[in-house]
């Protein structure tokens, strides 16, 4: 990675469609990388919040136009009509990953 990934220490660990999720908001950049360096950094994320004790598929969030979220796949279904506020607002945990 060229640039410094911004991750969020606070990220949404939910249940729901009967799989756990860890939400994780990054900042817009995220969305530039290759795929490759996009699974690279949920890969990582995923041992580290393992490490911490959070289970769940990992999903990466960030703002796009007009307050709507782009993420990676797989996501939960709930995420295509959410807004960066309601990600904003379901933070629930606190994750400190190194990217």
């Amino acid at each position: 990675m060229t640039q410094e990934l911004r991750l969020s220490d606070q990220v949404c660990h939910i249940r729901t469609e009967g799989k756990d999720w860890l939400v994780v908001p990054v900042s817009g950049y995220f969305r530039d990388l290759t795929e490759t360096e996009q699974r690279a950094a949920v890969a990582r994320v995923g041992h580290q919040a393992s490490e911490a004790h959070l289970s769940g598929t990992v999903v990466f969030t960030w703002e796009q136009r007009l307050g709507r979220i782009g993420y990676t796949l797989p996501a939960p279904e709930y995420l295509a009509r959410e807004t960066w506020a309601d990600v904003q607002a379901s933070l629930n945990r606190r994750l400190t990953a190194i990217l």
